[in-house]
């Protein structure tokens, strides 16, 4: 991907993760 002068390439990536409920979130954060 090229974002112009602007916006140059780094190694930061975002992630998603779909969870049921918060029991799968805490499972997920404290992992």
């Amino acid at each position: 991907m090229d974002g112009g002068p602007y916006f140059r390439f780094n190694e930061a990536i975002s992630l998603t993760l779909n969870c049921e409920g918060q029991d799968e979130i805490d499972y997920y954060w404290e992992n």
